[in-house]
């Protein structure tokens, strides 16, 4: 008896696994959630200190989301395309308890030149700071930018993309190394697996 409930609880286990595996997102919400979950893995957080560090993958499926009612059927084959062509991340820096809605731009800063460095590095030098190591290869980005929010967040974005066909094709991890010199933090490691990167379901509201 016990053996048929063993084997009845693996059965309903493996459908349950086969059903998650072929299961689709139908809304931008739906992708957006997934993407966020930790468990999915592509998002990757730690706190250092004062500040916390999040890297979080960006498919192609969330990037031609954006402005997606704008958008004709063609524009978002083309983002779509343009997005599977690289592999983009998006570095959060914020502060782990932040006070009196305090800028992470102004954080330890003691004087003007030292806020002018750190914007200046964090606008225009990031892409030194950054590398993907795979299967023994390190790739720098191809784009680091820093998404302007106008001081309406208290932490900021750098959007990185880095050119796919440069990434190994064998690599089964991508080690996303990022040497802090803003903050002062050290050196930091997100690593990805190439099979959570890949398990995206398929997302079905694109093609209407």
């Amino acid at each position: 008896m016990i053996s048929k409930i063993k084997h009845t609880m693996i059965l309903i286990g493996m459908a349950w696994l086969y059903a998650g595996c072929q299961a689709s997102i139908d809304s931008q919400r739906a992708l957006y959630q997934w993407v966020h979950n930790p468990a999915n893995g592509m998002v990757k957080s730690k706190e250092v200190g004062l500040y916390r560090l999040t890297m979080k993958y960006l498919p192609p499926e969330l990037q031609a989301s954006r402005g997606l009612a704008r958008q004709s059927a063609q524009q978002v084959a083309g983002l779509l395309k343009s997005g599977r062509d690289n592999l983009t991340f998006v570095l959060n820096l914020s502060l782990v308890s932040p006070s009196g809605g305090q800028d992470i731009m102004y954080q330890e800063v003691s004087s003007y030149a030292a806020y002018k460095k750190r914007a200046l590095d964090m606008n225009f030098n990031m892409a030194k700071y950054i590398a993907i190591k795979a299967d023994g290869k390190e790739i720098s980005p191809s784009i680091a930018h820093l998404e302007n929010t106008y001081s309406l967040t208290q932490g900021r974005n750098i959007v990185l993309v880095f050119d796919r066909k440069q990434v190994p094709q064998s690599a089964q991890k991508l080690d996303i190394t990022f040497t802090d010199q803003l903050f002062g933090t050290g050196i930091h490691h997100f690593v990805f697996h190439q099979k959570d990167l890949d398990n995206l379901p398929q997302v079905t509201y694109l093609g209407k």
